[in-house]
Protein backbone atom coordinates (compact mmCIF):
# COMPACT_ATOMS: atom_id res chain seq x y z
CA UNK A 1 0.00 0.00 0.00
CA UNK A 2 2.64 2.34 0.92
CA UNK A 3 4.29 1.76 -2.59
CA UNK A 4 0.89 3.66 -4.36
CA UNK A 5 1.66 6.64 -2.03
CA UNK A 6 5.27 6.78 -3.20
CA UNK A 7 5.21 6.11 -7.14
CA UNK A 8 2.08 8.99 -6.76
CA UNK A 9 4.46 11.43 -5.32
CA UNK A 10 6.81 10.97 -8.27
CA UNK A 11 6.82 8.46 -10.77
CA UNK A 12 10.51 9.12 -11.73
CA UNK A 13 11.63 9.34 -8.11
CA UNK A 14 9.94 5.81 -7.69
CA UNK A 15 11.87 4.48 -10.44
CA UNK A 16 15.50 5.78 -9.12
CA UNK A 17 14.59 4.68 -5.27
CA UNK A 18 12.18 1.55 -5.59
CA UNK A 19 13.25 -0.36 -8.70
CA UNK A 20 16.88 1.03 -9.43
CA UNK A 21 17.39 0.70 -5.31
CA UNK A 22 19.94 4.31 -6.13
CA UNK A 23 21.03 6.09 -3.20
CA UNK A 24 23.08 9.15 -3.18
CA UNK A 25 26.49 9.21 -1.22
CA UNK A 26 26.51 11.91 1.29
CA UNK A 27 29.02 12.81 4.48
CA UNK A 28 27.17 10.84 7.67
CA UNK A 29 26.19 13.48 10.26
CA UNK A 30 25.59 13.12 14.48
CA UNK A 31 22.46 12.68 14.43
CA UNK A 32 19.43 9.48 14.50
CA UNK A 33 18.52 7.94 11.69
CA UNK A 34 14.77 9.52 10.82
CA UNK A 35 13.67 5.59 9.83
CA UNK A 36 15.10 4.26 13.46
CA UNK A 37 13.63 6.62 15.29
CA UNK A 38 10.08 5.79 13.23
CA UNK A 39 10.58 2.30 13.95
CA UNK A 40 11.32 3.35 17.52
CA UNK A 41 8.64 4.94 18.14
CA UNK A 42 6.13 2.92 16.72
CA UNK A 43 7.26 0.00 18.71
CA UNK A 44 6.73 1.87 21.90
CA UNK A 45 3.20 3.12 20.96
CA UNK A 46 2.17 0.35 19.78
CA UNK A 47 3.17 -1.47 23.40
CA UNK A 48 2.27 1.41 25.50
CA UNK A 49 -1.71 1.19 24.06
CA UNK A 50 -1.67 -2.61 23.55
CA UNK A 51 -3.18 -3.02 27.27
CA UNK A 52 -5.98 -5.05 28.00
CA UNK A 53 -7.83 -2.38 30.36
CA UNK A 54 -7.36 1.10 30.14
CA UNK A 55 -4.84 2.84 32.37
CA UNK A 56 -6.16 3.84 35.34
CA UNK A 57 -4.55 7.66 35.77
CA UNK A 58 -1.41 8.78 34.27
CA UNK A 59 0.92 7.82 36.71
CA UNK A 60 0.43 3.97 35.58
CA UNK A 61 1.24 5.24 31.93
CA UNK A 62 4.17 6.63 32.63
CA UNK A 63 5.30 3.62 34.91
CA UNK A 64 4.43 1.61 31.89
CA UNK A 65 6.12 4.29 29.40
CA UNK A 66 8.86 4.03 32.01
CA UNK A 67 9.49 0.17 31.56
CA UNK A 68 8.65 -0.09 28.05
CA UNK A 69 11.48 2.51 26.89
CA UNK A 70 14.31 0.81 29.27
CA UNK A 71 13.32 -2.37 27.53
CA UNK A 72 13.16 -1.21 23.74
CA UNK A 73 16.23 0.93 24.03
CA UNK A 74 18.16 -1.53 25.23
CA UNK A 75 17.75 -3.55 22.46
CA UNK A 76 18.63 -0.60 19.89
CA UNK A 77 22.39 0.34 18.64
CA UNK A 78 22.28 3.76 19.78
CA UNK A 79 24.85 5.53 22.19
CA UNK A 80 23.52 6.07 25.63
CA UNK A 81 23.59 9.63 24.72
CA UNK A 82 20.85 8.99 21.87
CA UNK A 83 19.02 6.25 24.63
CA UNK A 84 18.36 9.21 26.92
CA UNK A 85 17.43 11.69 24.71
CA UNK A 86 14.61 9.40 22.77
CA UNK A 87 13.68 8.56 26.60
CA UNK A 88 13.13 12.06 28.41
CA UNK A 89 11.32 13.60 24.85
CA UNK A 90 9.02 10.95 24.91
CA UNK A 91 8.14 11.15 28.66
CA UNK A 92 7.54 14.84 28.09
CA UNK A 93 5.33 14.63 26.04
CA UNK A 94 3.71 11.74 27.59
CA UNK A 95 1.07 13.92 29.35
CA UNK A 96 -0.12 15.23 26.04
CA UNK A 97 -0.26 11.11 24.65
CA UNK A 98 -2.34 10.50 27.90
CA UNK A 99 -5.05 13.14 27.22
CA UNK A 100 -5.39 12.12 23.56
CA UNK A 101 -6.01 8.61 24.77
CA UNK A 102 -8.48 9.37 27.48
CA UNK A 103 -10.65 11.40 24.62
CA UNK A 104 -10.48 8.48 22.47
CA UNK A 105 -12.09 6.60 25.02
CA UNK A 106 -14.64 8.99 25.66
CA UNK A 107 -15.64 9.03 22.19
CA UNK A 108 -16.35 5.12 22.60
CA UNK A 109 -13.13 3.52 20.96
CA UNK A 110 -11.17 1.09 22.54
CA UNK A 111 -7.41 -0.30 21.26
CA UNK A 112 -7.55 -3.26 18.97
CA UNK A 113 -4.52 -4.46 17.46
CA UNK A 114 -1.21 -2.59 16.61
CA UNK A 115 1.14 -3.65 13.43
CA UNK A 116 -1.69 -5.28 11.79
CA UNK A 117 -1.70 -7.46 8.30
CA UNK A 118 -3.76 -7.20 5.96
CA UNK A 119 -4.55 -7.84 2.37
CA UNK A 120 -7.20 -8.02 -0.17
CA UNK A 121 -7.97 -7.96 -3.21
CA UNK A 122 -10.04 -4.37 -3.09
CA UNK A 123 -10.42 -3.85 -6.89
CA UNK A 124 -10.31 -7.19 -9.71
CA UNK A 125 -7.04 -8.22 -10.56
CA UNK A 126 -5.63 -5.51 -8.00
CA UNK A 127 -4.02 -7.09 -4.69
CA UNK A 128 -3.13 -4.86 -2.20
CA UNK A 129 -1.19 -6.12 1.46
CA UNK A 130 0.27 -3.93 4.02
CA UNK A 131 0.32 -2.98 7.67
CA UNK A 132 -2.19 -0.80 10.04
CA UNK A 133 0.23 1.03 12.82
CA UNK A 134 -3.17 0.99 14.89
CA UNK A 135 -6.57 -0.22 14.67
CA UNK A 136 -9.35 0.98 17.53
CA UNK A 137 -12.69 -0.11 17.65
CA UNK A 138 -16.04 1.31 19.06
CA UNK A 139 -16.50 -0.15 22.68
CA UNK A 140 -20.24 -0.89 21.96
CA UNK A 141 -19.66 -3.17 19.58
CA UNK A 142 -16.65 -4.77 21.07
CA UNK A 143 -19.25 -5.95 23.54
CA UNK A 144 -21.50 -6.69 20.75
CA UNK A 145 -18.80 -8.84 19.42
CA UNK A 146 -18.64 -11.21 22.79
CA UNK A 147 -22.61 -11.49 23.02
CA UNK A 148 -22.92 -12.84 19.48
CA UNK A 149 -20.46 -15.11 19.60
CA UNK A 150 -21.99 -16.72 22.58
CA UNK A 151 -25.54 -16.66 21.04
CA UNK A 152 -23.96 -18.25 17.65
CA UNK A 153 -25.61 -14.79 15.69
CA UNK A 154 -23.30 -12.95 13.12
CA UNK A 155 -21.24 -9.72 14.07
CA UNK A 156 -22.80 -6.86 11.45
CA UNK A 157 -21.65 -3.80 12.70
CA UNK A 158 -18.12 -3.84 13.49
CA UNK A 159 -17.17 -0.30 13.93
CA UNK A 160 -13.57 0.83 13.81
CA UNK A 161 -11.10 3.59 13.15
CA UNK A 162 -7.61 3.42 11.87
CA UNK A 163 -4.57 5.40 12.75
CA UNK A 164 -1.12 6.13 11.51
CA UNK A 165 2.00 7.04 13.96
CA UNK A 166 4.56 9.74 12.20
CA UNK A 167 7.47 11.40 13.56
CA UNK A 168 6.97 14.69 11.82
CA UNK A 169 3.91 17.17 11.76
CA UNK A 170 0.24 15.55 10.38
CA UNK A 171 -0.18 16.28 7.02
CA UNK A 172 -3.48 14.94 5.88
CA UNK A 173 -4.96 17.68 3.27
CA UNK A 174 -9.09 16.39 2.45
CA UNK A 175 -8.77 18.58 -0.60
CA UNK A 176 -5.44 17.34 -2.21
CA UNK A 177 -6.76 13.61 -1.44
CA UNK A 178 -9.92 14.16 -3.46
CA UNK A 179 -8.68 16.26 -6.10
CA UNK A 180 -5.02 14.84 -6.39
CA UNK A 181 -5.40 11.28 -4.92
CA UNK A 182 -2.70 12.25 -2.35
CA UNK A 183 -1.73 10.22 0.64
CA UNK A 184 -4.30 7.83 -0.17
CA UNK A 185 -2.22 4.89 2.31
CA UNK A 186 -4.76 5.23 5.14
CA UNK A 187 -8.12 5.07 2.69
CA UNK A 188 -6.73 1.68 1.28
CA UNK A 189 -6.34 0.46 4.65
CA UNK A 190 -10.10 1.31 4.95
CA UNK A 191 -10.95 -0.38 1.70
CA UNK A 192 -9.32 -3.50 3.22
CA UNK A 193 -11.12 -3.38 6.24
CA UNK A 194 -14.08 -2.72 4.58
CA UNK A 195 -14.02 -5.85 2.10
CA UNK A 196 -12.99 -7.41 5.94
CA UNK A 197 -16.62 -6.95 7.00
CA UNK A 198 -15.56 -4.09 9.00
CA UNK A 199 -17.05 -0.20 8.74
CA UNK A 200 -14.27 2.10 9.24
CA UNK A 201 -15.73 5.49 10.65
CA UNK A 202 -12.39 7.51 10.55
CA UNK A 203 -8.75 7.58 9.61
CA UNK A 204 -6.20 9.44 11.49
CA UNK A 205 -2.80 10.74 11.62
CA UNK A 206 -1.60 10.88 15.37
CA UNK A 207 1.40 13.21 14.91
CA UNK A 208 4.15 12.01 17.82
CA UNK A 209 5.63 15.54 17.08
CA UNK A 210 2.74 17.73 17.60
CA UNK A 211 1.16 15.14 19.81
CA UNK A 212 -2.71 15.48 17.84
CA UNK A 213 -4.34 13.41 15.31
CA UNK A 214 -5.59 14.95 11.83
CA UNK A 215 -9.06 12.93 11.33
CA UNK A 216 -10.44 12.38 7.86
CA UNK A 217 -13.61 12.70 7.34
CA UNK A 218 -13.35 15.62 10.39
CA UNK A 219 -16.59 16.47 12.36
CA UNK A 220 -17.37 18.82 9.71
CA UNK A 221 -16.64 17.33 6.44
CA UNK A 222 -19.85 17.16 4.00
CA UNK A 223 -17.82 13.90 2.46
CA UNK A 224 -18.29 10.20 3.97
CA UNK A 225 -15.55 7.74 4.83
CA UNK A 226 -17.22 5.92 1.84
CA UNK A 227 -16.31 8.78 -0.53
CA UNK A 228 -12.89 8.81 0.35
CA UNK A 229 -12.37 5.20 -0.27
CA UNK A 230 -14.22 5.56 -3.27
CA UNK A 231 -11.57 8.35 -4.21
CA UNK A 232 -8.81 5.99 -3.20
CA UNK A 233 -9.98 2.88 -5.47
CA UNK A 234 -10.47 5.21 -8.53
CA UNK A 235 -6.96 6.64 -8.25
CA UNK A 236 -5.45 3.44 -7.42
CA UNK A 237 -6.87 1.67 -10.37
CA UNK A 238 -5.15 4.53 -12.71
CA UNK A 239 -1.92 4.18 -10.46
CA UNK A 240 -1.86 0.61 -11.21
CA UNK A 241 -2.53 0.73 -14.96
CA UNK A 242 0.67 3.69 -15.18
CA UNK A 243 2.73 1.08 -13.12
CA UNK A 244 1.94 -1.62 -15.15
CA UNK A 245 2.64 0.28 -18.33
CA UNK A 246 5.90 1.42 -16.81
CA UNK A 247 5.23 4.72 -17.35
CA UNK A 248 7.89 6.50 -14.62
CA UNK A 249 7.90 9.98 -16.16
CA UNK A 250 9.22 12.74 -14.20
CA UNK A 251 5.74 14.59 -13.45
CA UNK A 252 5.65 15.28 -9.42
CA UNK A 253 2.14 15.15 -7.25
CA UNK A 254 3.23 18.17 -5.10
CA UNK A 255 5.86 20.31 -6.32
CA UNK A 256 7.22 20.55 -2.31
CA UNK A 257 8.82 17.19 -3.60
CA UNK A 258 11.24 18.48 -5.63
CA UNK A 259 13.07 20.58 -3.14
CA UNK A 260 14.47 17.96 -1.04
CA UNK A 261 14.69 15.11 -4.22
CA UNK A 262 18.30 14.34 -4.60
CA UNK A 263 17.97 13.83 -8.43
CA UNK A 264 16.33 17.95 -8.50
CA UNK A 265 19.79 18.57 -10.92
CA UNK A 266 19.48 15.99 -13.17
CA UNK A 267 15.79 15.81 -13.80
CA UNK A 268 13.73 16.87 -17.46
CA UNK A 269 10.75 17.93 -15.45
CA UNK A 270 12.93 20.39 -13.23
CA UNK A 271 15.10 21.51 -16.27
CA UNK A 272 11.92 21.85 -18.35
CA UNK A 273 10.28 24.13 -15.70
CA UNK A 274 13.24 26.04 -15.19
CA UNK A 275 13.83 26.94 -18.89
CA UNK A 276 10.23 27.98 -19.24
CA UNK A 277 10.57 30.37 -16.35
CA UNK A 278 13.59 31.94 -18.18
Amino acid sequence: VTDIDSYRTCHRKFFIEKILKLEPSETKEYEIEAMLLGTIIHEIMAELMAKPRSYRDFDEMKAEAEKLLGELLDEKPLENYWKNFIRDSFLSILPEIYEIESELRDEGYSFMKAEALVEGEVIKNIKLKGKIDRIDIKIQNSKLKVESSKNNKPVTDNEVELIDYKTGAAQLSRAEILNKGASLQLFLYAALMKSLGFKVNRAGIYSVKDTKITWVPGKKDSNTMDDYIETGLKYLENTVADLRKGDFTALPLNEQTCRNCHERAYCPYIQTTSNAIK
